[in-house]
């Protein structure tokens, strides 16, 4: 009885195994001189440059357009400032009948010392029970009002 031993498949495609016929690579010779090829490779060239341009004036626009309305504020320690109040709960809220009827903004607050270039140690009163230390994106600087509208009188220190 006569056995062949079978070829071995584990690292070869299925077609390449049930045929045992290598197929042609599909690489295409950057020095061919075959007309259609040359002509292909060149739109293919001249199509990438033209999307890597129109990607680039997109970058440029996204940027102009974000930074329309950046401000660039430099804060100092010791200056007051208002606090968004997007992720801060304080007692009094409990009590409110809607989300939206809270303040956008709390303060105003000193800030007490600069940890980072962007974040900054701010005296909150004790009864908020959150981490004083913020970005500045956070803050907003607070303009006491002019002194023909009368003096505010100051937040309660306790809530509750």
């Amino acid at each position: 009885m006569l056995t062949m031993r079978p070829p071995d498949t584990r690292h070869s495609s299925p077609t390449l195994a049930s045929t045992l016929v290598f197929p042609p690579r599909s690489s295409v010779n950057p020095n061919s001189s075959v007309p259609t090829v040359d002509t292909f490779l060149s739109e293919q060239a001249t199509t990438l440059a033209l999307a890597q341009d129109a990607l680039q004036r997109a970058q440029d626009h996204q940027e102009k357009q974000a930074n329309k309305r950046r401000r660039d504020h430099r804060y100092m320690v010791g200056d007051k400032v208002l606090l968004r109040a997007t992720n801060i709960t304080i007692p009094a809220d409990s009590v409110r009948p809607a989300d939206n009827l809270r303040p956008q903004f709390l303060g105003p607050f000193t800030l007490l010392e600069q940890h980072s270039p962007v974040t900054f140690r701010v005296e909150l009163p004790p009864f908020y029970k959150i981490r004083d230390v913020f970005h500045v994106d956070t803050f907003r600087p607070y303009l006491p009002s002019p002194e023909s509208l009368g003096i505010r009188a100051p937040a309660p220190r306790t809530l509750l």
